[in-house]
């Protein structure tokens, strides 16, 4: 599938809850998904829970909203998808009582996830 451009597209179908905002290139989607269909990845080497950073994250979103900017990266698994990039937004805004925040759908294997937890 290409774009009008000709450059390759190969959007990532979200599941029928979510709200696409945009569909990026190659491997890549930004949506809207609900935060109940977040799971943390089993092996992202979060040492501990910044409770502290959790809290300024939370007032900034409640002063100015989710950043669409810095949206959490993350990869379906199922019927759910699992977060790559992102853990302490995502509490945060579970905390601010949000109900969705946009993310990067990447479609990656468990080797590219594990890398990804490395380097995001």
């Amino acid at each position: 599938m290409t774009d009008n451009d000709g450059s390759l597209v190969s959007p990532v179908p979200p599941l029928p809850t979510a709200r696409a905002l945009a569909v990026g290139v190659a491997s890549v989607a930004i949506v809207m998904l609900p935060l109940d269909l977040l799971d943390p990845h089993p092996r992202k080497p979060r040492l501990r829970r910044d409770e502290d950073l959790i809290s300024q994250i939370c007032t900034s979103i409640k002063a100015r909203g989710f950043d669409c900017g810095r949206p959490l990266t993350v990869r379906q698994r199922g019927n759910r998808y699992e977060i790559l990039d992102g853990d302490d937004r995502a509490d945060a805004a579970r905390l601010a009582a949000l109900t969705e925040v946009p993310c990067m759908v990447r479609n990656v294997d468990d080797q590219e996830a594990f890398m990804l937890l490395r380097v995001l």
